[in-house]
């Protein structure tokens, strides 16, 4: 690995970490984090997690976004009613 690339996945686990921690911090308490949440990640001593691997994507193999469970394009038949077209009904 270069000094590029492990500088890039260092900023790349910082930032997916940060995020992480957040959206954690909001979750638990319906609030936007107290001041200063984020210093030990901002540090310039923060280390990534050992190991060549990089944060996760949220995308599949293939490049396709991962969106909760959803599982099947939105162009799938099953999907009619999250664009608002219940069975049976015409949106014309």
């Amino acid at each position: 690995m270069t000094r590029r690339d492990g500088r890039d996945r260092r900023e790349a686990w910082r930032e997916y970490e940060i995020l992480r921690l957040k959206m954690d911090i909001v979750l638990a308490t319906h609030d936007h984090p107290p001041k200063g949440w984020d210093d030990a990640l901002r540090s310039p001593d923060y280390l990534p997690p050992p190991g060549n691997e990089w944060p996760p994507t949220g995308r599949t193999a293939d490049g396709r976004l991962i969106f909760g469970r959803l599982a099947q394009p939105l162009d799938s038949p099953n999907n009619s009613e999250r664009r608002g077209q219940s069975e049976g009904q015409n949106n014309e």
